[in-house]
């Protein structure tokens, strides 16, 4: 739709770099490169994809955005739906010819087909829409079209993970994990043992033996150490204050700083604090007139919470909100916490051996329990849905 070609420099730059995203997905593959070569292609490969991305968002600003310079809203909306168009005439080619079509995204779709029947209605399709389209077969576990997982036919080899386990290999900075990577890695080799049958409860047992095996999955110490980490961050902004500290086994308050690295340590192990979060609660209507009624203060603040919020610079808080102590999401308060903000790579050998020997394999075997039992498990009804 040459959206974006420019007529001072004779080129369209959107496609030069769509052009190289295509060269670099044969490259990232193929064998003549050796495993190094192949890893970075797949780097470049994946910051093309977020440029071609934010290009399109950024050519169809929305009210409230940061304003662009690139005005083609029209154009870049017909393009999204003239793609989810090709997606819905190839399902529906798919399904005239017995396919059951079981998961969709913006541009892919997965079918439950035979292979040389399926690349015989794709090549029909693709010449018709004159869009390549690539088919691969694989063993797919889906939550929803943001959460899956991709697996080879032989089901020896996870090809791909997406939404929840994104982070299965290592973590990401393109990624904002509110609970360790290891998670990602535990359930997604969890959802391939009992892919037959979800809709069981969590079996611990086959849990901990996945866990038992991630000193051999991740042998790099340092990189167990990302794994097994979990990144607290404190929220600044006055209307949504949200700050974490700690207490220590005689109660004393321990400001943390905004970003925290925090392992979960056996129980009563030294060097471990209690964690929580100071947070700006937001009063509702109820609440507010209920206490004007009974002549209560209108603001309770907890002392300890605002004291922590003054100390990250937050002490005044936005109308309407008072300074009240929370759980941290995913975290008991009882769990002895271990912090460590130095680089885990630039740590001693005996330092990083020290943390991964203290880890509490049973609460982070909780971690993967309750992902499983909240977001991946099947629940069924054992009677008629009315």
């Amino acid at each position: 739709m040459n959206a974006f070609y420019n007529d001072r420099l004779g080129e369209d730059r959107y496609t030069a770099i769509f052009e190289r995203k295509q060269e670099l997905d044969k490259k990232r593959t193929d064998p003549q490169y050796s495993d190094e070569e192949r890893r970075m292609f797949n780097i470049e490969r994946e910051g093309t994809k977020l440029i071609l991305n934010s290009a399109t968002g950024a050519a169809d600003p929305r009210e409230g955005q940061v304003p662009s310079s690139i005005r083609m809203n029209n154009r870049i909306r017909s393009m999204r739906i003239i793609g989810q168009l090709f997606t819905y005439m190839i399902g529906q080619a798919q399904t005239y010819a017995g396919a059951r079509i079981v998961s969709t995204n913006t541009d892919g779709l997965y079918s439950v087909l035979d292979a040389d029947l399926n690349r015989k209605i794709l090549a029909k399709e693709a010449a018709e829409i004159g869009v390549e389209i690539v088919p691969e077969e694989l063993y797919l576990v889906s939550k929803d079209s943001n959460n899956r997982l991709e697996v080879s036919p032989d089901l020896t080899k996870i090809l791909s993970a997406s939404g929840s386990l994104a982070c299965r290999k290592d973590t990401s900075p393109t990624k904002s994990l509110a609970h360790p990577a290891i998670i990602d890695w535990a359930l997604s080799r969890y959802l391939l043992e009992k892919r037959t049958d979800l809709s069981a409860p969590f079996d611990r047992d086959l849990g901990r033996q996945i866990l038992a095996e991630a000193e051999e999955a991740f042998p790099d110490p340092a990189h167990r150490l990302r794994m097994f980490q979990n990144v607290l961050s404190a929220n600044h902004s006055k209307e949504r204050a949200n700050c974490i500290f700690g207490r220590g086994d005689a109660g004393q308050l321990l400001i943390l700083q905004r970003y925290n690295r925090v392992f979960i340590y056996q129980d009563g192990l030294p060097k471990t604090v209690h964690l929580y979060s100071a947070a700006a609660k937001k009063l509702t209507p109820a609440m507010l007139n209920k206490r004007k009624k009974s002549g209560e203060a209108v603001i309770q603040h907890d002392q300890e919470a605002l004291s922590v919020l003054k100390a990250n610079g937050l002490g005044n808080l936005a109308k309407g909100r008072e300074a009240t102590v929370q759980k941290i999401p995913n975290l008991s308060p009882d769990w002895f916490m271990h912090v460590e903000n130095r680089a885990v790579n630039l740590l001693q050998a005996e330092e990083q051996e020290a943390i991964l020997h203290s880890l509490d394999y049973d609460k982070y075997l909780d971690l993967v329990a309750s992902a499983y039992e909240k977001n991946w498990r099947n629940l069924t009804t054992s009677g008629p849905v009315l």
